[in-house]
């Protein structure tokens, strides 16, 4: 009824939601507007930045536009992460508000995502109940942004622990776009983490979104198992020689529940990507998703017992305070500094996070000089 409507619209959660998506779609923001909290991250190209409007905190990227024309592929890199971050939109995955040109800056207004990767959490090591918990919830988090994003023809390319990230809720985001592509039939090019790279991205034969699969069920092999298969971390051409020919081994265990899930991950790690669990329906399908409840999940209304609790970086509290706290501009600090050397997060191993080997054009990409790109497409 209309009387049960408008009460449920005054439910503070429901308005701090509604707020929180206004504050998200907000294009008439503008960089002025901003204060800085804290430094978040940084890279080789630019900085992270926690910042806030007196309303919403958010993420605030800059790179600086010189270093990129001296980097043909940084370029390419920023103009494809801001297009394909601009064409999507879900509750799993990072949202980009807006983007800014100041001088030779661009920068890149993100959610802000108050939480942990799943790096950074332990997930409960020793708690067996708790890791299948871990599993299931963050494996159908993951399958529900891979099949939005493949439906737009986007694979990811860089699925990792690090990329993901666990909100004070409890749920997750997927992050860092910079190695993202879209893709109509095949790309080439050399990229990802090693530990989480498909073989076939190793073997330069051509990929495709089946890639994307192979990196959660590396993910999930991490979380369930507290590492990854491969583990050479010395000598990276060992490490890609192990991937494309050495098999998984799964732990042994007595809980039948793990095992089931052993067997699972057998099937997102198949070698050869034609006989990979890469179709979201047959993964719907799978015994040990048999039960789950996949529409509360997309709406965010799972039961508690469901969502593993990771607690937030910063308490309701200190939000609260930083809003508050409008002593340092954002742009002040970018005053002062006449030839900046920023850096910044999610450009392949340009951050130190990843790999990215451009050894040869992408599906006819032009190699020209840095005549070549628009520059100002970066941030316009």
């Amino acid at each position: 009824s209309k009387d049960m409507f408008i009460q449920y619209l005054k439910e503070q959660t429901v308005n701090e939601y509604v707020k929180y998506k206004i504050c998200l779609e907000d294009s008439n923001v503008e960089l002025d507007d901003f204060y800085t909290v804290t430094h978040l991250g940084k890279g080789k190209y630019g900085s992270v930045h926690l910042v806030h409007n007196t309303i919403s905190l958010y993420a605030l990227k800059s790179v600086h536009l010189s270093l990129s024309r001296k980097d043909t592929y940084l370029a390419r890199y920023l103009i494809s992460e801001k297009k394909i971050l601009q064409s999507i939109d879900h509750p799993f995955i990072v949202k980009l508000v807006k983007t800014f040109k100041l001088g030779t800056m661009c920068f890149f207004l993100m959610e802000y995502i108050n939480g942990r990767t799943l790096e950074d959490t332990s997930l409960y090591r020793n708690n067996i109940p708790k890791i299948i918990k871990s599993t299931l919830f963050y494996g159908a988090s993951l399958f529900l942004a891979l099949d939005y994003l493949h439906h737009k023809m986007i694979c990811h390319r860089d699925i990792k622990p690090a990329n993901i990230v666990v909100d004070d809720n409890g749920y997750m985001k997927l992050i860092d776009f910079g190695a993202a592509k879209s893709i109509k039939d095949f790309a080439y090019t050399l990229v990802g983490t090693p530990n989480c790279m498909a073989p076939e991205i190793l073997l330069g034969s051509g990929y495709s979104f089946p890639a994307d699969y192979w990196s959660v069920g590396m993910v999930l092999f991490y979380i369930v198992y507290g590492t990854f298969p491969y583990k050479n971390t010395i000598n990276i051409m060992k490490l890609y020689k192990e991937i494309v020919s050495c098999d998984i081994t799964y732990p042994d265990t007595v809980n039948a529940k793990v095992r089931e899930i052993s067997q699972f991950l057998q099937k997102l790690l198949k070698k050869d990507p034609i006989g990979r669990l890469c179709s979201f329906r047959k993964i719907q399908e799978e015994p040990l998703f048999e039960d789950f409840p996949w529409n509360d999940l997309i709406t965010m209304k799972l039961n508690e017992e469901y969502i593993p609790y990771v607690k937030g970086k910063y308490s309701d509290k200190e939000k609260e305070n930083f809003l508050m706290n409008c002593s340092s501009k954002y742009i002040s600090l970018l005053m002062p500094r006449t030839n900046p050397t920023f850096n910044t997060i999610g450009f392949g191993n340009r951050s130190g996070y990843g790999c990215c080997l451009d050894n040869e054009d992408e599906e006819g990409e032009d190699n020209e000089e840095d005549s070549t790109y628009n520059y100002d497409a970066c941030c316009s």
